[in-house]
């Protein structure tokens, strides 16, 4: 039987195949389908090598105590030329007024995608951002309304580019693997999602939790995450890995109020009066 050298279109990824084909054609289909698979693979992990560990956002998941990565807009950009994806039939920007709090607006634009790589399209994506967000902070006028513009369009080409390329749900072992020996490092992605505020994205300490030491896991040994009052529950200390918890065990709470009473200083004795007022002398 040939093998994929002989009919060296069929190894590219963009060029259409079907089961009928690799069986009706005397060559290896296993061959094909692994030369193919390589192709992918090479240029999905060329692609995480071209960016920065700044380009990704790392998500947690609370109840399955999953992390996971997804390539943000400024990283699309770095490797969508690379991979092929072309952005196709843009739409009118179409600004819409949210009106909470006043004034606030966002842009949404629309367009279609295409991967030359993989031959794969993708028709009406939406991409779009809004004034209120964080990074918009400080701007007024035109220059808020350029700014949001240009973010929207940069999303719609990010959220083609990660469906397009994979990129948009990627395990941390894998960026551990492909980056490996390289400056990047999984510790200085961008914290987001489950992660808590902002503060507790960058120091590691909720922006509302109490200024006293958490209380430690007794199963996981990691300091517990403070979860303020909501509605009738109270505030507590809980594990963010409870799910990996040994099977059967009870669920690890512990009450704040309590933990913060029994954290605080015992209280000082003031000195009498007899001490207050002692001349230089009278020690003893």
């Amino acid at each position: 039987m040939a093998d994929a050298a002989d009919d060296p279109e069929l190894e590219r990824p963009d060029v259409p195949i079907t089961l009928m084909d690799l069986t009706t054609r005397p060559i290896d289909p296993a061959d094909i389908l692994e030369k193919r698979y390589t192709s992918v693979a090479t240029l999905r992990r060329l692609s995480i090598l071209l960016t920065y560990a700044t380009d990704w956002s790392l998500y947690h998941d609370v109840v399955s105590g999953r992390t996971g990565c997804y390539l943000r807009d400024v990283g699309c950009q770095r490797i969508r030329g690379t991979n092929g994806v072309e952005i196709e039939n843009i739409g009118d920007m179409e600004r819409i007024e949210l009106g909470d709090p006043p004034g606030a607006f966002m842009y949404i634009v629309r367009g279609d995608g295409f991967n030359k790589v993989t031959g794969e399209r993708l028709p009406r994506v939406e991409g779009g951002r809004a004034s209120t967000e964080e990074i918009f902070k400080g701007k007024t006028g035109a220059d808020l309304e350029l700014d949001v513009r240009q973010a929207a369009f940069a999303n719609l080409c990010g959220r083609i580019t990660r469906a397009l390329t994979g990129l948009g749900d990627v395990p941390v072992s894998e960026l551990e693997a492909v980056w490996k020996g390289t400056r990047n490092n999984v510790a200085d992605c961008i914290k987001a999602r489950g992660f808590g505020g902002v503060d507790e994205r960058t120091t590691g300490v909720s922006d509302k939790a109490p200024n006293v030491a958490p209380p430690i896991c007794p199963f996981c040994n990691v300091p517990g995450v403070y979860r303020p009052a909501r509605g009738d529950r109270q505030p507590f200390y809980g594990c963010q890995n409870w799910k990996a918890h040994p099977k059967g065990s009870k669920a690890w709470i512990v009450d704040a109020a309590k933990w913060i009473a029994q954290q605080a200083p015992p209280p000082v004795e003031p000195l009498p009066v007899s001490e207050v007022f002692r001349e230089p002398g009278q020690e003893g």
